[in-house]
C-alpha cells in the first residue's frame, strides 16, 4: 500500500516541495543575516547589554518546539502541512514584529519565535518530501534541500547587509516576511491527506512534557546570568547566584525524570548507557556551541570595530557557507568509508582552532582593527570546518549507532544543534559585553578554540560498531548535503 501523502496528485505535491525549498531557503537567509541585523537595531534602539541574551533567545523555544514538532506529527500525521504552515505564519509574525519594534524588549519578545521556521523546515518538511515521492527520487529531491539551504546561507546576509545600506535594519522585515508568507501558502495549498488515512501510519509514542519543561526552565536559567553577568545580572550578586542555583536544580530534577522514565524520556536513557551515542552527543554540544561564535561575533566587529558597512558584514557570514557547498558530499563518503566521523572532526577541527586562535590574536594585536580582506579569508578558512561539523551531524548518527540506538541518538544529537550555540552566544556573548567588541571578540574566539579542542576529548571514545550493526551501516548513504540551520 503506498503512503497516503505518495497518493496524492502530483501537483498537489510539486506545490509542497516547491513551499519546502522555499521555506529552508528563506528561513536561512533570515538565520544568517540575523547577527547583521541584531547588532544594527539594538544600536538604534538601545540596550546594547542585551546583545548576547537577543543572540541566544530564539533557541529557548527550539529546544522543546523540536521534538514537540515530531511527536504531533508523528501522532497526527495528516497534520504535517497544516503544523508546518503555521509555524512559517508565526515566524512571519515575529518578523514583522521585529520590523516594527519600539524599544529593546519588543526586540528581544520576537527574537523568541525567530528559530520555529526553521523548526518546522526541518522537523516537518523533511519527512515531507520523503513520503510524497518515491525511494529514489525522493533521495534526490532531499540531496536539492541542500542547494535550497546553501542559496540561502550565501544570499541572505549579503542581500540582508544591502538592505540595511540602502533603506536601513527595519526594511529587512519586508523583504523577508512576505517571502517566508508564500513558502507558508504553498505548503498549506500543496499535498494533504484525511484523518483517516493519516491514522494508518501514526504512532502513539508518548511526549515526555516534564522533561521538555525542565529542560526549557535549565536553558533559561543558565543563558539569563551567563549573558547578563557582565551587566543587569552580575557574576557574584544574589540573582546571579540564585539563577545558576535553579539551573543546577533543573538538571537534578532533569536526571530524576530520564531515570523514571528511561527510554520514554525527553533525552532517552539509552543515550546515556550507549558509548557512541553519548561521546557524540557531548561532541555535537561542545563543537556547536564554539562554532557560534564566528558566525554570530564577525559581523559584530565588523560593524562597531571597523565601521564597515552591513554588505561588509554580510559578506563576511556568507563565505561561512561557501565551502560546504562542493566539501558536503565528500565529506559525507569518508565518514561513510570509514564509519566513524573521527577523521573528519579532527581535520575540520584543525582549520577551526587555527582560525579562531589566529584571528583573535590579529585582532588583539591590531592597533584598531584589521583589514576587511582578513576577515573575509579567515571566514572562507572557516566555511571548510563549518561543512566538516554540518556534515558529522548530519551523517554520524546514522553511521556510527546501532539500529537500536539510531532513532534515539539522532534525537539526542539534534537538541544539541540548538542547545550549544544557545550556551555559546550567552557565554561568549557575555564576554564581548564586558570587553566590548575590539577586544571582546578576541577573547571570545580564543576561548571558543578552547573549547573547540575540549570538543575532541569524546572522539577518542568513538568504537566502531561489530557484526551486523556495521553491516548495516556499510551499506547506508553517507552522501547527505543539507546545510545547517543556524539558530536566531
Amino acid at each position: 500500500m503506498p503512503h497516503p501523502y505518495l497518493a496524492q496528485p502530483q501537483a498537489r505535491r510539486i506545490t509542497t516541495l516547491i513551499g519546502v525549498y522555499a521555506a529552508f531557503a528563506f528561513v536561512i537567509a533570515d538565520a544568517t543575516g540575523y547577527p547583521t541585523v541584531l547588532p544594527v537595531a539594538i544600536a538604534h534602539l538601545g540596550g546594547a547589554q542585551y546583545y548576547a541574551l537577543g543572540s541566544a533567545i530564539g533557541g529557548i523555544l527550539a529546544v522543546v518546539s523540536v521534538p514537540l514538532l515530531a511527536f504531533l506529527a508523528a501522532r497526527n500525521p495528516h497534520t504535517r502541512p497544516t503544523l508546518m504552515g503555521c509555524g512559517l505564519l508565526i515566524q512571519v509574525a515575529a518578523v514583522v514584529v521585529r520590523g516594527i519594534a519600539p524599544n529593546i524588549w519588543v526586540l528581544l519578545g520576537a527574537g523568541v519565535f525567530l528559530s520555529l521556521g526553521t523548526a518546522v523546515s526541518y522537523v516537518i518538511g523533511l519527512p515531507l518530501v520523503r513520503d510524497m515521492f518515491p525511494a529514489a527520487r525522493a533521495s534526490l529531491l532531499l540531496g536539492l534541500v541542500g542547494t535550497a539551504s546553501s542559496i540561502g546561507q550565501i544570499a541572505g546576509p549579503v542581500s540582508v547587509g544591502r538592505i540595511i545600506d540602502w533603506w536601513g535594519w527595519r526594511q529587512v522585515s519586508w523583504f523577508i516576511a512576505p517571502l517566508l508568507a508564500i513558502s507558508a501558502v504553498l505548503v498549506l495549498a500543496g499535498a494533504r491527506i484525511t484523518k483517516a488515512e493519516g491514522a494508518q501510519i501514526a504512532e502513539s509514542r508518548r511526549f515526555d512534557a516534564i522533561g521538555a519543561f525542565l529542560m526549557t526552565a535549565l536553558v533559561t536559567l543558565l543563558i539569563l546570568p551567563l549573558s547578563l553577568g557582565h551587566s543587569s545580572i552580575p557574576y557574584g550578586g544574589l540573582r546571579s547566584y540564585l539563577l545558576f542555583a535553579g539551573a543546577a536544580l533543573g538538571v537534578v530534577g532533569f536526571a530524576m525524570v530520564v531515570r523514571k522514565k528511561k527510554e520514554s524520556a525527553f533525552i532517552s536513557s539509552e543515550v546515556f548507557k550507549d558509548r557512541n551515542t553519548l561521546a557524540l552527543t557531548i561532541q555535537t554540544f561542545l563543537s556547536t556551541g564554539s562554532s557560534f561564535t564566528v558566525l554570530a561575533f564577525v559581523p559584530l566587529y565588523v560593524l562597531y570595530v571597523m565601521h564597515g558597512s552591513g554588505f561588509q558584514s554580510g559578506m563576511a557570514s556568507a563565505l561561512f557557507a561557501v565551502p560546504g557547498l562542493f566539501l558536503a558530499p565528500a565529506l559525507g563518503r569518508w565518514i561513510g568509508r570509514t564509519g566513524s566521523a573521527a577523521g573528519v572532526i579532527y581535520a575540520s577541527t584543525a582549520f577551526k582552532v587555527v582560525v579562531m586562535a589566529g584571528l583573535g590574536i590579529m585582532i588583539l594585536k591590531a592597533p584598531s582593527h584589521i583589514n576587511i580582506w582578513v576577515i573575509y579569508t579567515a571566514m572562507l578558512l572557516a566555511g571548510f570546518y563549518n561543512a566538516g561539523g554540518t556534515v558529522t551531524v548530519q551523517t554520524a548518527p546514522q553511521l556510527m549507532l546501532s539500529p537500536r540506538m539510531r532513532a534515539q541518538g539522532t534525537a539526542s544529537v539534534s537538541v544539541q544543534v540548538t542547545l550549544g550555540p544557545i550556551i555559546g552566544a550567552a557565554g561568549f556573548g557575555g564576554i564581548v559585553l564586558a570587553h566590548g567588541p575590539q577586544k571582546g571578540v578576541a577573547i571570545a574566539l580564543l576561548a571558543a578554540a578552547g573549547a573547540a579542542l575540549l570538543a575532541l576529548v569524546p572522539v577518542s571514545f568513538f568504537r566502531p560498531l561489530v557484526g551486523a550493526d556495521a553491516e548495516e551501516a556499510a551499506d547506508a548513504d553517507g552522501d547527505l548535503q543539507m546545510a545547517a540551520a543556524p539558530p536566531h
